[in-house]
């Protein structure tokens, strides 16, 4: 397991960008979160990563304070400020400072930076290959065949030409390549989809591996066939909004619909527990469909994980509980 505990360094720089923005002597740093309390307000060190504002939030709530300040790398402090800012009706303030090697300012919140527009050439070598069961869709800077979440196959270039790679990972689209060099593509899609779909259905127990992989992926295509089963229809599905490393990164998996009643809805789905849920979720709607309601969904087991006082903080947002296309 991830060792979380805060470094002796980290404390220290807390201390010191307290001290530098509001004149704050920190009594002691919490080893496990990486914060300290003065009074009623809560001091909060931030990680480049960009994934922190949720347990921050979390921090701030279960000591009751009035106000967060939370303090992040100038690199990211823009994309933490505008996540926060979304969260006006929280019972505390939440201000973000930037701090680099000289200097610790308020940050000030900073615009999304789309996906990338990918070229035509590359939907033309892909889309002959959708179907009822696979779908061609944008992962952020990339192209690929989406088997009920999982990634079969993607577009890549090789030597300044596009090519159509089929497999599981790295590794499998190289090892099909090397065992079958000259088998169609349509045929590989087919004979991936096949081996995946024997695990990949709701028929088994999903204890194998490509079972468990980007289940959020999984539940909105579930959903996106099966849109009635939260009262909603014409699905559309979204971008990541950052690239995905591997097949084994968990991302938000969001799509656009519209309720029965023609309420245009952002659709965020979750699977188990991320404290950053909520805020990643409205990042997808301001991103996409600012003026839109936002539903997040997640498996029934999985709804006590999102906090209703943060749901609740953001305008038109709701949760739903689902029954999943597998069973544990």
């Amino acid at each position: 397991m991830r060792n979380t505990k805060t470094t002796p360094n980290a404390a220290v720089a807390l201390a010191t960008y307290a001290k530098a923005a509001l004149a704050v002597e920190l009594p002691s740093v919490d080893e496990d979160s990486g914060a300290s309390l003065v009074d009623d307000t809560a001091f909060f060190l931030l990680s480049d990563s960009g994934t922190d504002l949720g347990k921050a939030l979390f921090w701030a709530k279960r000591h009751s304070v009035k106000a967060l300040h939370a303090f992040a790398p100038s690199s990211c402090a823009g994309d933490y400020a505008r996540k926060a800012s979304y969260f006006a009706a929280l019972p505390f303030t939440v201000t973000i400072w930037a701090f680099n090697a000289t200097d610790v300012s308020v940050a000030q919140s900073c615009a999304i930076v789309p996906p990338p527009t990918l070229p035509q050439a590359m939907w033309d070598l892909a889309l002959p290959h959708a179907s009822d069961e696979v779908s061609v869709i944008q992962s952020y800077d990339r192209l690929i065949l989406d088997y009920k979440g999982l990634e079969i196959g993607r577009v890549i270039t090789h030597e300044g030409e596009l090519h159509l790679d089929v497999g599981v990972g790295q590794a499998d689209r190289e090892l099909q390549l090397m065992l079958n060099p000259k088998r169609p593509i349509a045929e590989s899609v087919a004979a991936v989809v096949e081996a995946v779909a024997k695990v990949r259905n709701s028929d088994v127990v999903a204890s194998h591996p490509l079972a468990r992989i980007n289940r959020q992926g999984w539940l909105r295509s579930h959903l996106a066939a099966n849109p009635q089963r939260i009262g909603m229809t014409d699905p559309v599905i979204l971008s990541t909004m950052s690239p995905r490393d591997t097949v084994l990164t968990d991302l938000p998996a969001a799509m656009t619909m519209t309720s029965l009643d023609g309420q245009p809805h952002m659709v965020v789905c979750s699977v188990g527990a991320s404290l950053d849920v909520v805020a990643n979720a409205a990042d997808y709607r301001h991103w996409h469909a600012p003026k839109s309601k936002l539903l997040i969904v997640s498996p029934k087991k999985d709804s006590y994980f999102i906090a209703s006082w943060l749901t609740d903080a953001l305008p038109g947002c709701h949760t739903i509980g689902v029954d999943t296309p597998w069973h544990d």
